[in-house]
């Protein structure tokens, strides 16, 4: 989930560049596969360095803007060895507020998924900002070989958040967020079996000072 301004459901903080990519085909051939067996069977699915450390609290920071502020923290995450046919997948629940009061927010890099709730769901829809699919990758979400190529077979998953919320109206005066991350690394083949899973927090909370300036609140 990006950033969000309390007054509208999306704010664009970053360019999606969405490339057609052609589908993977199971005789192709890419680095980190079992080519003797199974082309499309993952050697050793991890999630890599840059992905929360499971159980993990994030805290997310206050930044001055021209209009108010945002309260926003960058998460990154990738996976190797899925070979061809393993997929991320991002689930989360949780809350907004501003002012103190409940504010309803979407799910998404792109904020028009389903309505975020306290209830465990994916974050987001093929189509409408989700997470991890190999056949609607873009630049917040997407597969890569050994040799860095954007494609549909890469054994490499890359994928960035923006979890946070923005307040650009005078009486906004406090924002509030608390989200909770699943990340699973599927087979679509057999969604039950062996999945390597990762959880994690972002939450952020920041005030406006009588001085008109904001700050983060501990």
């Amino acid at each position: 989930m990006n950033p969000t301004r309390s007054t509208a459901l999306a704010s664009i903080f970053l360019t999606l560049s969405v490339v057609a990519i052609p589908a993977c085909t199971e005789g192709s051939v890419d680095e980190g596969f079992e080519t003797s067996t199974s082309q499309w069977r993952a050697i050793d699915p991890r999630f890599g360095g840059n992905t929360p450390a499971d159980g993990s609290i994030i805290t997310a920071k206050v930044s001055a803007t021209a209009t108010g502020a945002t309260l926003f923290q960058e998460v990154k995450m990738d996976a190797t060895g899925l070979g061809r046919i393993r997929e991320y997948r991002q689930y989360v629940r949780g809350w907004y507020k501003v002012n103190g009061q409940d504010f309803p927010q979407n799910t998404g890099s792109d904020k028009t998924g389903p309505p975020l709730s306290n209830q465990w769901q994916e974050d987001g829809t093929v189509g409408n900002g989700a997470y991890g699919y190999r056949s609607d990758m873009d630049d917040l979400s997407e597969y890569t070989t050994v040799a860095g190529v954007r494609s549909e077979c890469g054994s490499i998953y890359k994928g960035k958040d923006e979890p946070g919320i923005e307040a650009d109206e005078p009486d906004e005066v406090e924002l509030e967020f608390h989200l909770e991350f699943r990340g699973e690394l599927i087979n679509p083949r057999e969604p039950a079996t062996n999945v390597p899973q990762r959880s994690w927090v972002v939450r952020g909370h920041a005030r406006r000072t009588d001085a008109g300036t904001w700050e983060d609140v501990p």
